[in-house]
């Protein structure tokens, strides 16, 4: 059975903003966006939140419950880096992993046993990114999404029975936008089951012109295929050397390896890479133009 979890940080930017600010921890802090009518709460430390302060809620709107917030821009593009940077690291329980904004989902199906089952997987998935100093709240359940729908509104693994699980949730959970879901709302339509019990065709009528609710319903309950799209995998590191004549003498490997290994080097830590081991193997290379043999010689390759 195909099994997705889903890696949500919901306090991503604040915490990441909170290893490197030079305000105690306790302050009331705000990161804030440009917004439409100035500027919008990004995210909130638990002291500003205590005094009213929420993402989505203006500033000045903020600042007149409480004038004493400290205000500081967000980086956006600073979170989503990091994401990207996590889901490289995160191949350590998948070999499929999928950036999901603030985020991930991976592919976790035959993985878990690996981990002591999936529970022990999620609890592994709590201390690692913990050790970081990031909240984490994770779901696994047979689609990639249900797990997102569970992990943002109630992280559990989920069982065979998706509809089950997913049914008490609010429709928002469905990730719909903002329209359809105030469109529901007023319908009385506030549930996911609420959906789950309405005729198809009528509901797929309703909705035809805007957000396709019955595509969404039925991606979160298996009905329909959602693939997983893995982050692109760097390039390991290489170096070539390219002769205008075929090199026959025996020393020609050697002296290539001298020329060839500190190009390499360089290209390690111009990206910011190093080599835990290294491979002993021999050079051996047909010319396709002359049949030359190029031969002999060790070469000491890097593992990252």
């Amino acid at each position: 059975m195909k099994r997705a979890a889903s890696i949500w940080l919901p306090h991503l930017a604040i915490e990441r903003w909170a290893k490197s600010a030079d305000c105690p921890p306790d302050s009331p802090a705000v990161l804030t966006v440009e917004g439409t009518h100035g500027l919008l709460i990004h995210a909130v430390t638990k002291a500003a939140a205590e005094r009213g302060a929420h993402p989505g809620a203006r500033l000045t709107d903020a600042r007149a419950l409480d004038p004493s917030l400290i205000a500081v821009q967000a980086d956006p593009e600073g979170d989503s880096a990091l994401v990207q940077r996590l889901s490289k690291w995160a191949g350590r329980w998948s070999p499929l992993v999928e950036v999901d904004g603030d985020g991930l989902r991976l592919d976790v199906t035959g993985v878990a046993h690996l981990f002591g089952g999936e529970q022990g997987l999620v609890r592994d998935i709590h201390r690692r990114f913990a050790q970081m100093g990031l909240t984490s709240r994770v779901s696994i359940a047979p689609t990639a999404a249900a797990a997102w729908a569970l992990s943002h509104h109630a992280p559990c693994i989920c069982g065979p029975d998706v509809a089950a699980q997913v049914a008490p949730l609010h429709v928002s959970a469905l990730r719909l936008d903002s329209d359809t879901v105030r469109t529901l709302e007023r319908l009385g339509l506030k549930t996911i089951g609420a959906l789950i019990g309405l005729p198809r065709l009528a509901l797929a009528r309703r909705f035809r012109g805007g957000e396709d609710v019955v595509d969404a319903l039925d991606r979160a309950l298996g009905r329909k295929a959602e693939p997983l799209t893995a982050e692109p995998a760097d390039q390991p590191p290489r170096t070539l050397l390219k002769l205008e004549e075929p090199a026959t003498h025996p020393e020609a490997p050697a002296q290539a390896l001298e020329r060839l290994i500190p190009r390499l080097v360089c290209e390690l830590e111009g990206r910011r890479l190093g080599a835990r081991s290294a491979v002993r193997g021999s050079l051996l290379r047909l010319d396709s133009g002359t049949g030359a043999r190029v031969h002999g010689g060790d070469a000491f390759l890097p593992r990252r």
